[in-house]
């Protein structure tokens, strides 16, 4: 159908390598969050994607994110 929904970002803190608490919505900035939300429905449409879709990114010190 074309249809694609998102849930709100988290932001997760890791000890010692290992999960430690998530939290949601990521307290980050809203320009970063739409950029976030814009990489993965591209990557969603791109694959054709139906069913569910959870990527891991990474936001550096200079407001970049990263795979």
């Amino acid at each position: 159908s074309g249809q694609v929904s998102v849930f709100p970002l988290a932001l997760n803190e890791h000890v010692h390598q290992v999960l430690d608490v998530s939290v949601t919505p990521a307290p980050v900035d809203p320009v970063i969050a739409a950029r976030a939300t814009a990489l993965g429905r591209e990557l969603a449409m791109s694959l054709g994607l139906e069913g569910i879709l959870a990527i891991e990114l990474f936001l550096l010190a200079d407001g970049t994110l990263r795979p």
